[in-house]
């Protein structure tokens, strides 16, 4: 059927606020990104295809200015919302690489707390607004090592996790949070970090795993 053409007074800007989920499984514990922080939202229709036929609505990088409450995300190129309703998806960091938001590669060399954004449905220019909150996409170890009766200087050099169960790598889908795609069961994940002396206090430390 013939569609008219979009006019320009019919448009609505996109704008984006973020937060992370409280529930964190990571290292990002706190309820905004820091300042400078990048992530990658993808502006789709509801059944999947390019809002509005614009393929370079999907993969727009945004980028966090100041933090907390007035923390803004400006975008790398505007994103234009008219009458037909579509859905947000976003994921961090953001990546040039990233080809498809269903595959988007993650490791735990870089130590990096991946997350996806849990979808915002129901935008259009009447409802341009969209609060994404983005949930962590992997798991972490905590240890917290105390010197206990240990007499001798303490000094600990290396820390490593390795399991059956453990990956150093696979695939997120971003739309739903699903991994695939899993290599490097098994292998010593171990982050590097400054050798450290053990306290009565403890020290904390976290490894990310997949």
């Amino acid at each position: 059927p013939y569609q008219a053409p979009v006019q320009a007074e019919d448009l609505g800007k996109l704008k984006v606020n973020v937060k992370t989920s409280a529930a964190t499984k990571a290292l990002v514990e706190t309820g905004n990104l820091a300042n400078g922080s990048e992530l990658g939202i993808s502006m789709l229709e509801t059944d999947g295809s390019d809002y509005d036929g614009f393929a370079n609505y999907k993969n727009v990088k945004l980028t966090a200015s100041q933090s907390g409450s007035v923390q803004v995300w400006t975008p790398a190129s505007d994103v234009f919302l008219s009458t037909t309703e579509g859905t947000l998806y976003a994921y961090y960091p953001y990546s040039t690489s990233v080809t498809d938001i269903k595959a988007v590669p993650v490791e735990t060399d870089t130590q990096t707390d991946y997350m996806y954004g849990t979808p915002v449905p129901g935008l259009s220019n009447r409802n341009p607004a969209a609060d994404v909150v983005m949930n962590h996409a992997l798991a972490a170890v905590r240890f917290n090592i105390i010197r206990g009766s240990f007499f001798g200087a303490g000094e600990v050099t290396d820390l490593a996790v390795s399991s059956p169960a453990f990956a150093n790598a696979a695939t997120l889908n971003s739309i739903t949070g699903e991994l695939s795609a899993f290599s490097g069961q098994n292998e010593k994940i171990s982050p590097a970090f400054d050798p450290f002396t053990l306290s009565a206090g403890g020290v904390v430390k976290d490894i990310i795993i997949i």
